[in-house]
């Protein structure tokens, strides 16, 4: 009988924390809405185009390079004048590794990848581009990492992450956050509502990692009608 109600105890803390994590996030369905268009029509317009790219091998270099940081908004990450040796490092060390990587070591290598590339190529640490490099290319297992994103979790739990601490990151985002963004997703319908618009080039899973990554922009402070 002891190990009876250990196991009821048992069983009834994991449906405690189950309804922990659906109920970490509250949102309202206007603002969660904007959210979701906001993602769908980033991905619709070059952020899935240039993922595609890089997922079909194409070659990174100077131009393409740029391309792809205007649209993650990075040109200012570091100067010009190393833009195409960062260039040679994403094509011939990052994108092989991550492509190749199992999906729950992913985080890990981005943090290596990150400091590979301050040893040998920049003078400072870039994971929020490497961390946005390797959504690109894998992007139903990955979510990009930046301040508006980790202010808006700090905002929601109270805990602080590290801007360079990207494996803590994806563990709160995966662990906890797109659970509970999945569920007010489907409480407000949206999947349903908006499926004409994400179904097309989107898989329900990356439909729910972009829409709870520009959450966590709005809650982080960024203004939610320039999504």
């Amino acid at each position: 009988k002891l190990m009876e109600r250990i196991d009821e105890a048992n069983i009834l803390l994991k449906e405690i924390e189950m309804t922990n994590k659906q109920n970490i996030l509250e949102v309202d369905c206007e603002t969660l809405l904007k959210c979701a268009d906001g993602a769908i029509l980033r991905w619709n317009a070059a952020e899935g185009t240039l993922a595609k790219e890089l997922q079909e091998g194409c070659d990174i270099d100077y131009e393409f390079l740029t391309k792809w940081q205007k649209e993650w908004q990075l040109l200012r990450a570091f100067g010009k004048m190393y833009r195409e040796n960062v260039a040679a490092f994403l094509r011939d060390r990052a994108r092989p590794a991550i492509k190749d990587e199992k999906e729950n070591l992913l985080p890990a290598l981005v943090e290596k990848l990150v400091l590979e590339m301050e040893e040998k190529v920049l003078p400072s640490k870039q994971t929020s581009l490497m961390s946005k490099f390797a959504f690109s290319l894998r992007p139903e297992s990955l979510v990009p990492i930046d301040a508006r994103a980790r202010d808006g979790i700090k905002n929601v739990t109270g805990s602080k992450i590290g801007s360079h601490d990207y494996i803590d990151y994806i563990e709160k985002f995966d662990g906890h956050f797109l659970p509970a963004a999945e569920q007010a997703l489907e409480r407000y319908k949206l999947f349903d509502k908006l499926s004409d618009k994400w179904r097309p080039t989107m898989s329900r899973e990356l439909f729910i990692r972009r829409t709870a990554d520009k959450l966590f922009m709005v809650l982080g402070g960024y203004d939610a009608n320039k999504l």
